[in-house]
């Protein structure tokens, strides 16, 4: 009787495992012109950046989210505003490598781009 008590347990422990797996990032994939026009995310979505440039800047029309470098260190996003346009951003400095993004809410980002350095 314990053993199958235990079996159960176990069985349902390990089916509760698995049923809320850990969200893997998504890689994002931007286009010729270093931008996505419209991401459409969901609440706890994360993805990941490669950066092929020394230095890029991340950038979007409004804030966005969490970005991390690759050692986990959650890097500081900053708003700017267009001096021809007026018009607001959202931006993040990156170094080469891979990077986090983490995003709280769900919602359309628009104009997410990585702007490289030269």
């Amino acid at each position: 009787m314990k053993k199958t008590a235990l079996l159960i347990l176990a069985a349902a422990l390990a089916a509760t495992a698995q049923a809320a797996p850990k969200a893997h990032a998504q890689p994002l994939e931007f286009g010729e012109d270093g931008c996505i026009p419209a991401l459409k995310v969901r609440a706890g979505a994360r993805y990941t950046i490669n950066n092929p440039h020394e230095s890029a800047l991340l950038s979007a029309d409004a804030c966005f989210g969490t970005v991390r470098d690759a050692a986990g260190k959650k890097l500081p996003l900053e708003q700017g505003t267009e001096p021809e346009t007026g018009k607001s951003s959202c931006f993040a400095e990156l170094e080469k490598g891979r990077h986090t993004l983490s995003l709280p809410r769900s919602g359309i980002i628009k104009n997410l781009c990585l702007h490289g350095g030269q």
